[in-house]
């Protein structure tokens, strides 16, 4: 049987290591006032001083130790997408840290984990709903785990919804970008025979 399942990718995630610090609601350090964060502004990056987040009911506070670069960044970079309303002008949808303060049941101070964000990982600690946390593996570094939430689970939920059995045939749209790349190595994972279409012949060596 043969059946396309075509992965529209969505942002390339490469992993740069950020910063470190510290905490609050279970306390086990103390929290500075400020933080350094890095929003968009004049279609460069800038370094600016903001207050550290506080959880909410719910939220966990993550200290950043590394953070992504998607598409979605890239875009609001150069100002052609504005930040959604409500959201955080600090840029970054992704993170990997360590668990500084919690609000939430389901995670303790010094709780390692990447996690998925609206924006605010391009800082030195994110606030960030529990639902969308995750704990990170031990094998992982911390920049592997900051590259898993915005692309390898995307892709995976792809793979996952076009339910992808081994023998079938996967189409992957953008196969050079994060989403893409992450998808190649899910679907020949599970057995998939795998096309793809890139922009340029050099994408092919990615």
């Amino acid at each position: 049987m043969l059946r396309t399942a075509a992965i529209a990718a969505a942002g390339a995630a490469v992993a740069a290591c950020l910063y470190a610090l510290t905490r609050r609601p279970r306390l086990a350090f103390d929290l500075p006032g400020t933080m350094s964060a890095i929003v968009a502004r004049d279609a460069a990056c800038t370094v600016v001083t903001v207050p550290t987040p506080q959880p909410a009911a719910g939220e966990v506070l993550i200290q950043v130790r590394a953070t992504a670069i998607n598409r979605l960044d890239v875009m609001q970079r150069r100002g052609k997408s504005p930040v959604p309303k409500g959201v955080t002008e600090v840029l970054g949808l992704e993170a990997a840290g360590i668990v500084v303060a919690t609000s939430s049941a389901a995670f303790e101070v010094g709780d390692e984990v990447l996690a998925l964000v609206p924006g605010g990982s391009y800082a030195e600690y994110v606030a960030v709903d529990a639902t969308t946390v995750m704990r990170k593996p031990r094998s992982m570094s911390w920049a592997e785990a900051a590259s898993v939430p915005e692309a390898w689970l995307t892709a995976s939920l792809n793979l996952r919804l076009a339910n992808v059995s081994p023998g079938e045939t996967v189409l992957i749209h953008a196969a050079a970008s994060g989403v893409g790349v992450a998808s190649v190595q899910l679907a020949r994972a599970a057995g998939a025979r795998v096309l793809v279409t890139v922009g340029s012949a050099a994408k092919l060596e990615l």
